[in-house]
Order: C-alpha cells, then structure tokens, then sequence
C-alpha cells in the first residue's frame, strides 16, 4: 500500500509541473487542475504528511505556472480558489475515511465480543453458529471426518455449592485451558454452551485419534488436582466426555452429530461420570474412591480451584 501511494503522489506531482510549463490554454490549465482536484477527493489524505506534500506540489506548480506562462489576475484567482478548494475536499475526505474505519473496527469488535463467553473466550452458541455456516459446507464439499465431542464438569453444583461462584469460576477457566490444548487447527473450535457444558469439534481427524484427544482431555483435567465437594464421588474435579465421530455429508450436519455426542455424554453419566464414551462403549473410567474423607486427610489436600 505505502508503494502505491508514493506511486500515486510521482504521478500527481508530474502531472501537476508538466501542466504548469506546457499548457498554454487558460480553460485547459483550470480543467486539468480541477481534474486532479477530483483525483484528490477520491483517493483520501493518509494523514498530515500526505496532505501537506499534496499543497506543497500545488503550490509549487501554481508558482511555476505564473512564473513561466504569466497567466492575468482572474486565472490566478481561479487557481487559487481551486487551491484552497482543494485543500477542504482532502482534509473532509481524510476525516470521513477515518470515521469509516473507526465505525468498521466498532462494528468487528462488537461482532466479535457478541460471539464470544466473556469467561473463558471460548465461542458462545452464537459464534459456534457462525464458525459452522463458514467451515461446515467446507466439511461437506470435502467429505473430511469430524469428531464432536461434548464435554461436562461432573457434578459442579456440588463444587459450587461447597467452594462458591469464585472457586467454580476459577475451576471452568483451568478446564478451558485444558479444552482449549485440544483444539490444534485452525478449523478445529471449542465453544462453551452451558454453565459447565462445551462443544469440541475437530476436523481430519480419525476416530482412534477423537478417542485419545478425549481420553487424554479427561485425564489432564484430573491431573489439575483440583479438590471436589466431600460428597462426590472423587475427590478431585473431573469431566464425562461424549463422542460422535463420522464424515461431513450434504445428509449428516453438524446438529445430528451433536445431538449424537449429546447422547453418548448422557451414556458416560450414566455409566458413573468420570469417563469417554463412543460408539455405545465406556473408556478411560476412573475408579470411585469410597472414603473421600481419608483421601484428603492422607494428601493433605486443598482447594486448587
């Protein structure tokens, strides 16, 4: 862009000094100056120092013009009039350039902050709806695998409850950032849709893979030592994970395939929590620890939260 506008002002100076010293007719001189005043009002001043090398070549070729060719007083006002005619037109044109970026950038980060969970800066329900309508015919155009997952904190009422709003934000954030780890490519995305719920959804991927990313998801969540409520059924903070795994087609859209993770995460609750489940079957379960109590007074357990 910068090469281009200094292009544009050779240009502009060039034509601007050839006419002062070539040009012999009056009504050609003004029409060729008014000619680069409309230039001027299309192509916006950049800032101060674009607008004041503009009226120095103006100037200047305006003072070659009356020193070589000795135009009468009412050509000289004229040029003069334009001069500062033009000098209005560039300066208004500048502004109103400003203004509509200002009111472009508004607009993006208002769009931007509206699709986002204020939280985490995972995407909300309406950013995943966004992000889908831009890669899923993508998706489908190419028949690539998908694998969705949805994902819960086990029993975070009972962490709420015991530890309080602060604590349970502070436990969603450390998830997220674990969450967010799985999410390598740049058509990948995760999204928070609920309290303590989140979609995952991951491209080329194959289903081996889905169940590692999942089964390993679970496992650092765990890793984080993040202490539950004494009555849960671990005494650290875990997920259940459900998995839908299967080829984009033009007949498989992005909702069946969540409401398929959606079930499979119902199954890995019903199945005890603390697990992966995909294609009807239970993974990566961790064992109920029964004397939770004695767990913590062992470990000397605190609140990572």
């Amino acid at each position: 862009m910068q090469m281009e506008l200094h292009l544009f002002w050779i240009i502009f100076a060039v034509l601007m000094l050839v006419e002062a010293f070539v040009a012999e007719n009056t009504f050609f001189t003004l029409a060729s100056y008014w000619v680069m005043t409309a230039i001027l009002a299309i192509v916006p001043l950049w800032d101060n120092k674009e607008f004041l090398v503009s009226q120095g070549i103006q100037i200047a070729a305006i003072v070659c013009l009356i020193c070589y060719q000795k135009p009468g007083m009412e050509t000289v006002a004229y040029l003069s009039a334009n001069q500062l005619m033009c000098c209005i037109i560039s300066r208004q044109s500048y502004y109103n350039f400003r203004q509509r970026v200002a009111d472009a950038t508004a607009i993006d980060t208002a769009k931007t902050l509206s699709e986002m969970d204020p939280m985490t800066n995972l995407l909300n329900r309406r950013g995943m709806e966004r992000s889908l309508e831009r890669i899923w015919p993508g998706y489908v155009r190419n028949n690539k695998t998908v694998a969705v997952m949805m994902i819960d904190i086990d029993n975070f009422k009972k962490y709420n409850d015991y530890f309080g709003h602060l604590e349970g934000d502070n436990c969603i954030r450390q998830v997220t950032e674990e969450i967010r780890k799985i999410t390598r490519r740049k058509a990948d995305f995760a999204a928070r849709v609920g309290g303590e719920e989140f979609v995952v959804c991951l491209s080329e991927i194959e289903k081996s893979e889905a169940l590692k990313r999942a089964a390993g998801l679970k496992e650092n969540v765990e890793k984080l030592n993040i202490r539950q409520a004494e009555d849960n059924f671990l005494p650290i903070v875990s997920v259940s994970i459900g998995v839908a795994w299967g080829h984009a087609r033009r007949d498989t859209d992005f909702a069946q395939m969540q409401k398929e993770a959606d079930e499979a995460l119902y199954r890995a609750k019903e199945n005890g929590r603390a697990c992966v489940y995909l294609d009807g079957k239970c993974y990566a379960k961790t064992k109920r620890i029964e004397n939770i109590r004695q767990y913590y007074e062992e470990r000397e357990f605190r609140s990572l939260g």
